[in-house]
């Protein structure tokens, strides 16, 4: 019976149903983050409210863009978006049967799929060239032939990259090789002619997809990578929920439990030369952050991605942006903080309840104050020097 069916089988009819179940999968994701009450409070109204935005950037682009940010530092947030993704294929452990059965349909399969990603990576990245329309029209003078042009050489950038993510194995090669393609492609669109690198980028597109569609496509070279940017791919919203979700604990595996922690501090010595349960509860939840590669790694992006967006936004989306940074650090500490709280190990050493109180304020002060009086202090000087 099994036989029978993989022979009825068809790439179009395996390409449809894969497809199909993905975005069900994906679907199901979505939904179990955005309930009723977010769709309609937050969802619906930001939907409703980006078109009357977008209109008035084209109307008011001082308000929206500091003309005062040079192009490179908007192509350079360009191209660093265009890094991610992968060309999927939509493939299965399982498919390894076929690879010796009905080797064609998965050769078929995967050429199907590289053009469906092929043809989903470039409309969001123009979805992405239009949202910043205004701002190279306005601000930059681009010509709407420009804007092609540009369109073009990041699609060949993001094209070339991806490949390069596929078919290199080794690590330190790949961040090498992405690393000077970057560079590459960044100096061409900064020091040379739109005509020259939008030309130039569209023959490496159409090389590009060839390669794919008559090379790499009827080769099992690299179905164990495929496997792996598969399971990376289908799983990516649901890990980015859980790095936001306090209430989920992620189990460890065996290989992560012992890894060495991010700060380890072997030679650490005692905060606080007055021992006390304060002090002593608090040098402990204090170590235990930073030994914690997920919490250090969130904290600094926090941080980071904050800093670059006020320094590129105009001067009231700045101090939105941090007062709503503000109220994040804090809400997301907090909540931590807590979870610390609940740790096993706590159990076992219990403390005092009523220490959580005045611990979470040092805490606080540690860990919150910094990068709110960082972030509030570049918030002010670049207001003062816009004036």
């Amino acid at each position: 019976m099994f036989s029978q069916r993989v022979k009825t089988m068809t790439s179009k009819k395996l390409f449809f149903k894969r497809v199909t179940e993905e975005y069900k999968f994906q679907w199901g994701v979505i939904r179990s983050v955005f309930d009723w009450s977010i769709l309609v409070y937050l969802v619906i109204p930001t939907i409703i409210m980006v078109p009357f935005l977008y209109q008035d950037a084209w109307q008011f682009i001082h308000f929206y863009w500091n003309e005062n940010i040079p192009f490179s530092i908007l192509l350079f947030a360009v191209l660093l978006l265009a890094l991610r993704g992968n060309f999927r294929t939509y493939l299965m452990e399982a498919d390894l049967l076929f690879l010796i059965q009905r080797k064609t349909v998965i050769q078929q399969l995967k050429q199907y799929n590289f053009l469906l990603s092929a043809l989903q990576l470039a409309v969001g990245l123009a979805v992405i060239m239009i949202g910043i329309l205004p701002v190279l029209i306005l601000v930059y003078n681009f010509s709407p032939l420009d804007v092609l042009y540009l369109y073009l050489a990041v699609s060949g950038f993001r094209f070339l990259t991806l490949t390069i993510k596929k078919i290199v194995t080794s690590s330190l090669m790949k961040w090498l090789f992405l690393s000077l393609t970057f560079s590459l492609v960044f100096v061409l669109i900064v020091f040379t002619e739109p005509f020259l690198y939008g030309m130039g980028s569209l023959i490496c597109i159409l090389f590009i997809v060839i390669y794919h569609l008559t090379k790499e496509t009827k080769t099992n070279r690299w179905f164990s990578k495929e496997i792996e940017i598969e399971e990376a791919e289908r799983s990516k919203y649901i890990k980015l929920i859980l790095n936001f979700s306090m209430e989920v604990e992620k189990e460890s595996s065996a290989s992560t439990q012992h890894k060495k922690p991010l700060l380890y501090f072997p030679k650490s010595k005692r905060m606080y030369k007055r021992r006390n349960k304060k002090n002593g509860l608090l040098e402990l939840l204090f170590k235990a952050f930073f030994r914690n590669k997920k919490h250090v790694t969130m904290y600094c992006q926090l941080l980071l991605i904050t800093s670059s967006a006020i320094i590129v936004l105009p001067i009231w989306l700045k101090w939105i942006l941090f007062v709503i940074f503000s109220f994040f650090m804090h809400s997301w500490l907090r909540a931590l903080y807590h979870k610390m709280l609940a740790d096993p190990f706590l159990n076992v050493i219990p403390y005092e309840k009523e220490l959580s109180k005045p611990v979470w304020d040092r805490f606080k002060r540690l860990l919150y104050v910094p990068p709110v009086v960082l972030a509030g202090v570049l918030t002010l000087l670049l207001t003062i020097l816009s004036m």
